[in-house]
Order: structure tokens, then C-alpha cells, then sequence
């Protein structure tokens, strides 16, 4: 494995420094992939939602969490199409 971060990775690292200063922000993913997504669970795990594959549950959740307030944040990987 290189050196180098992945993009993915240096988005969650970034929000976790962020979460760890606010924490009304939660961060909502489908993802178990990312190796920064590690960290976030381990250091913020009342601030950390796993949705599952349900891409629209984890837009729902992010709605819910807004509605009480709180700044939500998702992760999924790929596009999400709107119609």
C-alpha cells in the first residue's frame, strides 16, 4: 500500500477533527471500508452512525438528526441520483 491518503479517507479525518470540536455534528456512512472510518468510531462513537446499505435511510437520518438540530454529515460512495 502506498503513502499516499485516499481522498475518501482525507474527508472523514477532516471531519473527525471538526466532530471533535462540534459535537452536534454527526457523521452518518454506509461505508465500513475506510480505514479513517476506524478512528471516527473509535474516538466519537455517539457521534457515528452506521446506516447499512440504505442510501436513502441515511438521507432520511441525516434529515431526523437536522430536524433535532444537529449537523449531519454522510458519506456513501458513489453518486446519488435524483429524479
Amino acid at each position: 500500500m502506498s503513502d499516499k491518503e485516499f481522498l475518501r479517507d482525507s474527508f472523514i479525518n477532516e471531519m473527525l477533527t471538526y466532530a471533535s470540536i462540534d459535537k452536534d455534528i454527526v457523521f452518518i456512512s454506509a461505508d465500513f471500508g475506510a480505514p479513517a472510518l476506524d478512528s471516527f468510531r473509535e474516538n466519537l462513537p455517539s457521534q457515528f452512525f452506521h446506516s447499512g446499505i440504505s442510501e436513502q435511510h441515511m438521507v432520511d437520518m441525516a434529515a431526523g438528526f437536522c430536524s433535532f438540530r444537529k449537523k449531519s454529515i454522510y458519506l456513501r460512495n458513489g453518486p446519488l441520483y435524483n429524479t
